[in-house]
């Protein structure tokens, strides 16, 4: 079975995780219930707007969302700047449902969410979010090289994940059920990516945040 096959699975049944009733964390907020990973600093939104900060700072006008979930960036974008054009990538046909929806209901039509990985991205962009999902690169390193070539000049890549502590070891047994029970490939650690991010980065310079 492909990893694909797997995340595709695996984010399909969180949303019956998510829209279970009584889940606290979907109530009482339209925007809350887009969000993905709902436990940070109890502020789901709080990605959102770090992502956008460097988006605007950069004057983007085409931005990839990199694994996009619910839609929940592409909302949050066409609420800030409506003119700004959002393609979300995600591999969950529920999720683009989701993301389609809530697009259609802010007649929204300069964004768009297509089902397909964010490995094969169909255009030049002005930037690419990845908010918790690089750990879903079957190949980090080729996932990052080809979001590089997909760069316009001087566009950015913001990339928001969890990074882990040098100490910490892959081949730690809680380490690797953590791994398996959210399909991660790799183990996200500031240097090994420093380096990955600098040799994708180097045919065309562009940054990375």
């Amino acid at each position: 079975m492909s990893s694909e096959h797997l995340l595709r699975e695996f984010y399909n049944q969180m949303y019956r995780v998510h829209t279970q009733p009584g889940n606290a964390y979907d109530v009482g907020d339209h925007l809350h219930h887009l969000t993905v990973h709902k436990h940070l600093d109890q502020d789901p939104l709080i990605q959102f707007r770090e992502a956008y900060r460097w988006v605007d700072q950069a004057v983007a006008r085409l931005v990839a969302d990199a694994g996009c979930g619910y839609g929940g960036f592409a909302v949050f974008v066409a609420r800030q700047a409506p003119t700004l054009s959002v393609d979300g990538y995600t591999l969950s046909d529920v999720q683009r449902a989701v993301a389609r929806q809530a697009l259609a209901r802010l007649h929204q039509s300069k964004s768009r969410v297509l089902l397909q990985s964010y490995d094969r991205l169909q255009r030049q962009y002005d930037a690419i979010v990845a908010i918790e999902s690089l750990g879903h690169s079957a190949n980090v390193a080729v996932t990052l090289h080809h979001w590089a070539n997909h760069l316009r000049s001087g566009g950015v890549v913001v990339i928001i994940d969890e990074l882990f502590r040098p100490e910490v070891s892959p081949a730690n047994p809680e380490i690797q059920q953590f791994m398996r029970s959210l399909h991660f490939s790799v183990l996200l650690q500031r240097t090994p990516l420093g380096a990955m991010l600098r040799a994708a980065a180097s045919p065309c310079s562009p940054g990375w945040f």
